[in-house]
């Protein structure tokens, strides 16, 4: 097995870019719930947040980890240059 820390920059943008459009994917689906009245299965953790928050701070929270992530993998992608 080789070490694969200096090259793994890509997959912590990767990710990051991944949360991103997660929370994106989020708000449109909190936004159809409450304009539709529907219902649909989501992680727990997420329901907990949309039920004691909003949409606004559950999709914010996966917008967080996504730019943190991003602004990692792009700190690691010029520390390797």
């Amino acid at each position: 097995m080789s070490d694969d820390s200096e090259g793994a920059w890509w997959k912590t943008l990767g990710f990051g870019l991944l949360c991103l459009g997660i929370s994106v994917v989020l708000y449109y689906f909190f936004t159809d719930l409450e304009t539709n009245g529907g219902h649909g299965r989501i992680h727990w953790v997420i329901a907990l947040i949309y039920n004691f928050a909003g949409k606004w701070v559950a999709c914010g929270v996966v917008a967080f980890f996504g730019l943190v992530l991003t602004w990692m993998g792009i700190e690691e992608f010029r520390a390797n240059q």
